[in-house]
This record gives C-alpha cells, structure tokens and sequence, in this order.
C-alpha cells in the first residue's frame, strides 16, 4: 500500500500508510489496472458557496466531476479513469439529476439505481465522491534571530477540503472501497523586522533654540516593521484539485 509522506516548509510532518475505512477483497491492483473507472459524481459541494451548485447540484457535481477525472488521470497513468460525461449520455439528465440527489441525501445508492448503472454502463467501477468540509484559515510564524538582531515573520493562510470517497462495482453491484482524505494548501507572504537601533544617549541642551527644536522634531516615526498583510487563501479548485490527486495515490498500487 502507498506510503504518504507530506513535506511542508522543509518539515517532514507524516509518513504512516494510508488505510481506507473499507477495502473489498476483490479491490486490488491486479483488478483495477484493466478496469474502466468512471468518475461518478461529486456530492454537497454547495459547502462551497457556489450559486451555481445552489441551483442546479448535477451540473456542479458534473463540472467537479471533470476535474477529479483530469487530477486522478494525471496521478495514476496506470489506471483507466474515464469523466463523468459518459454517464450523462446514457442516462439521461433527469436520471443523473436524481442520483446526484440521493446519493447528496442518503450517501448511498439506491439498489434500483445500482442495477440501472449495472444495466447501462459499459464500466467496472465507478467513483462517487463527498465534499465535508471546506475551511479557511490564517496565523503568523515568527522565527528569531538572535546573531543578526530580526525576526523572519510569516503571515501564513491556509484552505482545508475534506471529502469522503465511495467505489461500487458495477459487476457485483456492491461498495468495494470507502476512504476518506483531506487536502491543505498554504499561501504565505514573508518579512524580515530589523530590530530598532539603540537609542542615542541624551546629549545636553546648550540653549533655548536647541530646546524648541527637540521639542518640534518628535519621536522617530519609522517604523522597524514593514507593511505586510495576510494573503488570500489557496483557491478552492486548486485545493480541490490536490484532494482528487491525492485519492488516486491511495488506491491499490502494483507490489
């Protein structure tokens, strides 16, 4: 099984094998690399505030659909993904349209609409998929230096998209893997803070002239931090796009 291991910033942050909630043992490697796999639909992205999805749910699980089959396609050359397109031909909108729904309600397929893709579909498999959560954030990283008198601030935001992954096979009209993956990206914006100078020590006023210039003059205004603010977000697609990728490397690799 494929080994994940994730690198951020230079930090190893894991390395533990990835283990689905559910594996048939009929789901291996030596069935699936010759198997066609179709990209079924992606559920309850109306998480993502899309107006669109709000509207019309199967023409928004279709458009993420594509996506998923591009980034899934692209990671594992080895496997026959195919895109979700197929399934709309054949079945009709209106019968697309109502397993989108049921399957955005119940996270299941029905047994009627199992055998009508049993029935209709020229595949092994196909994919359906959960959207969970979809979570922004920010924070700041401060690393000091000492020796150089600075501090390396790091205005960090981050995007966290969770989804869950249900596979049926088509064949034997069952579930055969459930799995569940989150993906983050992180923009950051950096900075360098010299540290203020020391002051200088008081020198004396000679006269009153000297006096009102001081006194005219003020404290130093410059400030030593420079004008730095929070980046926007990774966008959704992008992270989206990882999580697909990142559900294509946990399936069944060749030993």
């Amino acid at each position: 099984m494929k080994i994940l291991c994730g690198l951020l910033m230079g930090m190893l942050l894991s390395c533990t094998p990835y283990k689905p909630e559910f594996i048939h043992d009929s789901f291996t490697f030596s069935e699936i690399h010759k198997s066609k796999i179709l990209i079924g639909g992606v559920m309850d992205v109306t998480v993502i505030g899309d107006k669109i999805c709000d509207a019309d749910p199967a023409k928004c699980s279709i458009y993420w659909s594509m996506i998923a089959y591009k980034e899934m396609k692209n990671n594992r050359d080895d496997l026959q993904f195919f895109h979700p397109s197929f399934a709309l031909k054949v079945l009709g909108k209106e019968a697309y349209a109502e397993i989108i729904e049921t399957f955005s309600e119940t996270n299941d397929l029905s047994a009627e609409q199992l055998d009508l893709l049993s029935s209709k579909l020229e595949f092994d498999y196909v994919v359906f998929a959960t959207i969970l959560k979809n979570e922004t954030g920010k924070d700041i990283d401060d690393r000091r230096d000492e020796e150089k008198k600075e501090t390396a601030r790091e205005y960090r935001a981050d995007r966290d998209i969770e989804g869950s992954f249900k596979i049926y096979d088509l064949r034997k009209k069952m579930v055969v893997w459930i799995g569940s993956k989150s993906a983050e990206r992180r923009a950051s914006n950096r900075v360098v803070i010299k540290d203020p100078p020391p002051p200088e020590p008081d020198k004396p006023i000679k006269n009153g002239w000297e006096l009102a210039a001081a006194l005219l003059s003020g404290p130093d205004k410059k400030d030593a931090t420079p004008e730095v603010t929070y980046p926007t977000p990774p966008s959704i697609v992008d992270t989206m796009q990882t999580l697909f990728s990142d559900v294509a490397g946990v399936l069944p690799e060749k030993n």
